[in-house]
């Protein structure tokens, strides 16, 4: 498959991939922007802890890198930077190489306002537990969810956008399900056959940005204390 973008027509067809990583996943974050770098415009890596090591990959020019401890905030570092699609990836996936076409499909099928992606939940109400639809799962439609997961998500910035500095350290996936819900822009997961999408076995579980304990407690407040609906999605 050819580049979606290499040339794109304005600044709001630019397609934008971005990542924070740990020095545990190096191996992987090298493996996700190699895989998808030559379907973007822009690929932001946020390195949270990094030694100050030259990658070959990264130095291309669509690559812009940050140094810097935000942990999975950074997958947001500059996303008010570029107008246009937006996909953000984690280090411990391994992306199809229709990837990207893929959500932008999403996208476009729901005329950019929406948020989608292939990994969402639904909160139960009150317990702030979830049940999830895994990316590893075939879904044989797109179905509105609560919350999508942050490393397999995609939006357009015409309807919606992230603020860094509006994100709290620790988890991510429910402050962004927040803000979108405040904005009014229902979030979907998309159809996509059984394992066309899977975890790293080998990297998921090394020094997870998502497993502490006290910023698993505090996404669940965030989530107990918040009432949970389903926004109509776009026709």
């Amino acid at each position: 498959m050819n580049s979606m973008s290499v040339s794109a027509m304005s600044m709001n067809d630019q397609i934008t991939i971005s990542m924070a990583s740990i020095p545990e996943r190096e191996a992987g974050m090298l493996r996700v922007v190699e895989t998808l770098l030559p379907y973007c415009d822009n690929f932001d890596v946020c390195l949270n802890g990094y030694p100050n090591i030259q990658y070959d990959v990264l130095t291309d020019p669509k690559v812009n890198v940050l140094r810097a401890d935000w942990g999975a905030r950074g997958k947001f570092y500059a996303s008010r930077r570029t107008p246009g699609y937006h996909i953000t990836v984690d280090d411990d996936l391994i992306y199809p190489t229709d990837y990207v076409a893929t959500l932008i499909r999403g996208l476009e099928k729901y005329k950019r306002r929406a948020v989608v992606g292939i990994q969402g939940s639904f909160i139960v109400q009150g317990q702030g537990s979830l049940i999830s639809l895994y990316h590893q799962n075939d879904l044989s439609q797109d179905i509105p969810v609560h919350m999508l997961g942050t490393g397999t998500m995609a939006y357009h910035t015409d309807s919606f956008n992230v603020d860094i500095n509006a994100l709290s350290e620790g988890k991510i996936d429910d402050q962004v399900a927040i803000m979108a819900g405040e904005a009014q822009v229902p979030m979907i997961t998309l159809a996509h056959p059984g394992n066309w999408l899977v975890e790293d076995p080998d990297l998921a579980l090394r020094k997870p940005l998502r497993r502490n304990l006290d910023y698993l407690e505090m996404a669940r407040k965030r989530m107990v204390s918040r009432i949970w609906t389903f926004l109509p999605m776009p026709e």
